[in-house]
Formats: structure tokens, C-alpha cells, sequence
């Protein structure tokens, strides 16, 4: 099975929030993404997952 890298729109859509929230993660260096070309944004499932887990692990302090 091939992994699905999503847009920033996809991952503001899965996550209910905002374009500018998912940039603001990526710019911060929370959300490891990659560009293609010069605007095209993806973020893989395994840094969506690594993100996810860092901030379960921070709730649960």
C-alpha cells in the first residue's frame, strides 16, 4: 500500500482548522512538510502521526 502525502488543505479539512494553523505549524518547524515546486506544500502520514503523538503526549500532563 503507498502512502498518501496530503495537501495543507487536506490536512486543515482532516484536523477542522485552518490553512493558516497547519503554515503556522510547518513555518514553527512543529510539522515536518515538504514543497514541490515553488508553493505546493505536502505533509507525509508519518509526520502528521509524529505530530499527533507529540501533542497527545503534552494533553496528557
Amino acid at each position: 500500500m503507498t502512502e498518501k502525502h496530503m495537501t495543507v488543505a487536506m490536512l486543515a479539512e482532516h484536523w477542522q482548522c485552518s490553512g493558516t494553523f497547519i503554515y503556522d505549524r510547518i513555518n514553527a518547524g512543529d510539522l515536518k512538510a515538504f514543497k514541490l515546486g515553488a508553493k505546493l506544500w505536502r505533509v507525509s502520514p508519518n509526520a502528521i502521526i509524529e505530530y499527533e503523538t507529540r501533542q497527545q503526549t503534552r494533553r496528557d500532563y
